[in-house]
């Protein structure tokens, strides 16, 4: 059933929009908001706005397993993994900002991605560029792979665990070292397989430093992405370059998603 839960929300992914009518965050807000009154700490608060709905699915689905021929059990897993699913619209950003690129003009795409790349100015484009591919390659990588792990892991209250504590990060700024620790594994994890789809020594080379390293997730995946295609990060760059260099790294993405779900079929079928 895990694997079909799987299947279903990467063909989600690719369909594009096929969640709007199940992730609606506005619920978690309003708990968090009423849960402001408890004389505790922000920190604390939203601790607990995380926790009371990821252990309630952990008891629904205690609850439904085995019953009704196993229906019951995979709607609700489908209906987690689906609402944990990432909430960018990816595709249409980049999209946006390449398009802006394939003219030449660096104020427009600076000002598709000024909430991506801020204080950014649009003179300087290698920094908007890094900055533009470091957030799309974490994107791409919180959107279904990490959720998709800790799903594996720990079932739907994992998967609905993980998006909760990124929505948090995202509003607030707040549990953003939790997060840290939730993404350190995954990461590692994916660092592997761009290895073995893209250039192996460089990015073994790369993923070496990143355990041992103490950089952020988005940075650390950033690197690994960049030389598992054997992409300069640091060299000068060109306007025309910027959108094939984009498109490259979300083929690198894509390719290490189709990797997965194909260990995850053959590891459901031997297992």
């Amino acid at each position: 059933m895990e694997f079909l839960a799987i299947v279903v929300s990467v063909v989600v992914l690719y369909l594009g929009h096929g969640t709007s009518k199940i992730q609606h965050d506005s619920w978690f807000y309003r708990l968090g908001t009423f849960l402001q009154r408890l004389p505790v700490s922000r920190t604390l608060v939203q601790v607990i706005a995380i926790s009371v709905p990821v252990i309630a699915i952990y008891y629904l689905q205690h609850n439904v397993e085995g019953r009704g021929f196993g229906v019951p059990e995979l709607l609700l897993m489908l209906l987690v993994l689906l609402y944990s699913l990432g909430r960018d619209d990816l595709n249409a950003i980049l999209e946006q900002y390449e398009n802006s690129l394939r003219h030449e003009d660096v104020a427009a795409a600076a000002l598709v991605a000024q909430d991506i790349a801020e204080d950014t100015p649009p003179e300087n484009f290698q920094r908007l560029q890094a900055s533009v591919e470091q957030w799309s390659v974490y994107r791409h990588f919180e959107r279904w792979f990490a959720v998709v792990f800790w799903f594996l892991l720990l079932g739907s209250a994992g998967a609905l665990a993980y998006r909760l504590l990124q929505l948090t990060v995202t509003k607030n700024g707040l549990l953003a070292g939790a997060l840290q620790w939730l993404d350190w594994l995954p990461v590692r994890i994916l660092g592997l397989s761009l290895a073995l789809i893209g250039d192996f020594v460089s990015a073994m080379q790369e993923l070496q430093a990143c355990v041992v390293s103490g950089a952020k997730s988005d940075a650390c995946l950033y690197r690994l992405a960049c030389a598992a295609l054997q992409l300069d990060s640091d060299g000068a760059l060109l306007v025309e370059e910027g959108a094939a260099r984009l498109a490259k790294l979300a083929s690198l993405l894509h390719r290490s998603l189709i990797l997965w779900v194909a260990l995850i079929a053959v590891a459901q079928i031997v297992l």
